[in-house]
């Protein structure tokens, strides 16, 4: 007779990953965009759509981006992110024209500006900002949910400016170093 040895299987050890930085960035902006949502629906159960004007209920509502969010320097600029219904967001490509009227109506021409201007930026998050960014958009959320209304005061409100090596104020000039336009009211 022969014996049969048994082959026992040493468990695997497992060993927890530590998220990739795409996982991160992922769970950040749907913080970033849920609390995009939740600041336009503040005090109601659903807001109008930017973009088409549509009154919705908050659970058919995306975080859209007037700006899209590859551009990762204002990714998380509480100003490119508004309530778009799904349609608009996810079938129509964001509804650019509805989008810009919407912006225009909302913040008007100087933050729309600032915006575009800083769309071609880019900017890679370090994992500590991604946490304060994180805790940043934890406590706006904890706010609104304790009955704190939104600032909605047209001015950078803006996370990723604490980051950004130029301040929002001096987009402007940012502007004027790509402009080669001699201006009527310059003499050089």
């Amino acid at each position: 007779m022969k014996s049969v040895k048994k082959v026992v299987k040493k468990p695997k050890k497992t060993t927890k990953r530590k998220p990739t930085y795409r996982k991160k960035l992922a769970a950040v902006q749907a913080l970033a965009n849920r609390y995009a949502r939740e600041r336009d629906c503040f005090g109601d159960d659903g807001t109008t759509c930017i973009s088409c004007g549509v009154w919705f209920n908050f659970d058919k509502l995306d975080g859209g981006h007037f700006v899209p969010a590859t551009s990762s320097d204002i990714r998380f600029d509480e100003r490119n992110i508004n309530a778009q219904c799904h349609k608009c967001n996810r079938f129509l490509h964001g509804n650019p024209r509805g989008y810009l009227k919407g912006m225009l109506k909302k913040y008007g021409s100087d933050v729309v500006n600032d915006l575009e201007a800083r769309e071609r930026l880019t900017k890679k998050w370090t994992d500590d900002e991604l946490k304060d960014i994180r805790n940043y958009y934890k406590q706006r959320l904890n706010d609104l949910k304790s009955g704190i209304a939104p600032d909605t005061r047209n001015e950078p409100l803006s996370v990723s400016s604490l980051w950004v090596d130029i301040p929002l104020s001096d987009s402007v000039s940012v502007l004027s170093m790509f402009d080669t336009t001699i201006h009527p009211d310059s003499q050089s």
